[in-house]
């Protein structure tokens, strides 16, 4: 054993042992929750005669990983129990549950997701950060890297969650909302082309739909965001407001959640495997910060090609579309201004949203990306940057495009 991150109530962490609890500890603390409504099935858990829960602890991952990482680690035998309880007529659900002094956590996620595997020697992985969020409003949800969603809940939320599943309450609506949201989003990261894009194509599309972006040189960026606005006109929904509002007292974030207060979005496309430029650092202390509220970064991450490497076709055609001021000149100094950074074509690879609040920010704001100067010589504002390392950390939803 050794020490790792471990959870307080007010939300700090701090290194020590972990401190699992024993089958009798946890059918006492479900006990707590659903009294004579629970009992024990051998190794499994039966709640109200409806639901049947397969509760691990949730422990340090273990050396060489870092000290933020944990895993709730699956049985051997949760297999056959999922066939018994299917023909017993019981929803089952994986629990982890993570204990620590005074801190009780709950995570819990539907087996539906792991019918392709077999569970022996598999885990489902949390993170410090994960239960820091969860511990500070009551519940938290996520998608892991394999796919696997899962929700992180206090015992008050945790008991609303399974009574939901079987009529006994209404699930709680803060806990439905951000469900509903990423239910949303990935519908519709399921109509986009999941092809390459080409720029010329994108610009066209664009110009003809007279979208106010559509003369950008950014064009993969202008084309998802064009791509959203689309999807938002032809399925609206209270979700999902856009919201981009470029004047100095607005808030420059591309859409808004609506039914919570200062919980923004931003749209994010950037080459896969890079860090992640973010939005100014003053409108995210403002949102965060000064106003406790939450950022999405809805992040497409692409594979490009350089417009360089196909005699510049792209933005000749950009140029021509704003009036061909560059073609007047020979094109001689298009290449240094614009044709370097032009992409030709862009590939989608993975979509993710990145959870930003209070906890996130204080990391990023270390390590701030310093834009330079504007061409008057005045330094721009500094704006915050995901790089790879926290990327994981921040991610609650993820989804490969193939």
């Amino acid at each position: 054993m050794e020490k790792i991150d471990q959870i307080l109530t007010n939300g700090s962490s701090k290194e020590d042992f972990d401190q699992p609890l024993k089958t009798p500890e946890i059918f006492l603390q479900l006990k707590k929750l659903f009294g004579n409504g629970v009992k024990q099935d051998y190794k499994q858990f039966i709640v109200y005669d409806q639901v049947a829960l397969l509760v691990a602890n949730i422990t340090y991952l273990g050396h060489p990983w870092q000290p933020y990482k944990k895993r709730i680690q699956l049985k051997s035998y949760y297999q056959d129990y999922l066939v018994r309880n299917a023909k017993n007529r019981l929803r089952s659900f994986y629990v982890g549950i993570y204990h620590y002094e005074e801190v009780i956590l709950f995570a819990v996620f539907d087996p539906a997701t792991y019918e392709s595997k077999k569970s022996h020697n598999s885990s489902a992985h949390v993170q410090t950060y994960d239960l820091q969020y969860a511990i500070k409003k009551g519940f938290y949800s996520k998608v892991d890297k394999n796919g696997n969603r899962i929700s992180i809940l206090t015992p008050k939320y945790f008991k609303n969650f399974v009574e939901s599943k079987i009529g006994k309450a209404e699930l709680d609506e803060k806990l439905a909302y951000e469900d509903l949201i990423q239910n949303y989003l990935s519908t519709f990261i399921d109509t986009i082309p999941h092809k390459r894009w080409f720029g010329i194509n994108c610009f066209s599309t664009m110009v003809k739909a007279k979208d106010n972006n559509a003369l950008l040189p950014e064009w993969a960026g202008m084309f998802f965001e064009y791509l959203f606005k689309q999807y938002l006109k032809k399925e609206p929904t209270s979700l999902v407001l856009w919201n981009s509002d470029k004047r100095k007292t607005g808030i420059d974030l591309d859409v808004k959640f609506p039914r919570s207060d200062w919980f923004y979005g931003d749209l994010k496309t950037d080459e896969y495997g890079k860090n992640i430029p973010g939005n100014a650092l003053d409108t995210m202390e403002e949102v965060i910060q000064t106003h406790g509220g939450k950022v999405w970064y809805l992040s497409l991450q692409v594979n490009s090609e350089k417009d360089f490497k196909h005699q510049y076709k792209v933005t000749k055609y950009w140029d021509l579309l704003r009036g061909g001021a560059y073609k007047k000149n020979g094109y001689a100094d298009m290449a240094t201004r614009y044709g370097k950074k032009m992409k030709y074509s862009v590939l989608p690879v993975v979509f993710q949203i990145l959870n930003i609040d209070n906890t996130a920010l204080e990391i990023l704001k270390k390590h701030p990306f310093n834009q330079g100067k504007n061409s008057n010589g005045k330094p721009r504002k500094p704006k915050i940057e995901i790089s790879k390392d926290v990327m994981d950390a921040l991610c609650i939803y993820k989804k490969e495009l193939k």
